[in-house]
């Protein structure tokens, strides 16, 4: 399971190996809790949740039928986005609340349009560490789903390495680089830029490689 927030605080997302209040609605046996130190919901995250083929034909359920909900009295859908390859659901979301794996009624618009009061523009973080050696993050944020890229540049300007390049759904997003071009080979210390481009926006900022 991997998550990521915006600033101003922390968020905390941690697994129920115990059953839960309502956990006979869910139709996978895996349970989320999400917590954080904000006062209120001004907050957004994204969790990446594992699952197993397995459950899923002992479910009775096909991949395109998962979705991920959050319970308050009854199970709420989300806007899930499913990724079969990988056996892993994603959500962005700003509930403290239980997250179960199932298949829910619904269509998850009301989650979305939560988000989008949060999410106001793009936006592209400065990496840190900054200077690195040799890995360093870089946050961006989404206010609406569509495809992504996210390009690493020489100060020569020539692409070294494609770090993103797929559809991705609206939310705080946190990607890493580890200095290596698309070749799997180590760069050398300098000045290296990185590009996102998400629909029309288009960003570039510097970040100092020294190893």
């Amino acid at each position: 399971m991997d998550f990521s927030s915006g600033p101003g605080g922390s968020v905390s997302v941690y697994r129920f190996d115990d059953n839960p209040p309502g956990a006979d609605s869910a139709t996978l046996p895996h349970y989320w809790d999400i917590d954080s130190d904000f006062s209120d919901s001004s907050f957004l995250v994204s969790v990446t949740f594992d699952y197993d083929d397995s459950e899923v034909l002992a479910a009775g359920l096909t991949e395109e039928e998962l979705k991920v909900g959050y319970y308050d009295t009854l199970w709420n859908p989300m806007n899930t986005d499913v990724d079969p390859d990988n056996n892993q659901v994603s959500v962005s979301t700003n509930h403290f609340s239980l997250f179960g794996i199932g298949s829910f009624t619904g269509s998850g618009i009301e989650e979305e349009a939560e988000i989008a009061t949060l999410l106001s523009s793009f936006a592209l973080s400065q990496n840190y560490p900054n200077p690195f050696n040799p890995m360093t993050n870089i946050e961006f944020v989404l206010p609406k789903s569509g495809p992504v890229s996210i390009e690493i540049f020489n100060i020569l300007g020539q692409k070294v390495r494609m770090l993103v390049d797929q559809h991705m759904k609206a939310g705080y997003k946190l990607v890493d680089w580890d200095g290596k071009d698309d070749n799997g080979n180590d760069v050398s210390s300098g000045i290296y830029f990185y590009r996102l481009q998400a629909g029309d926006f288009c960003q570039t900022k510097k970040m100092v490689l020294l190893r």
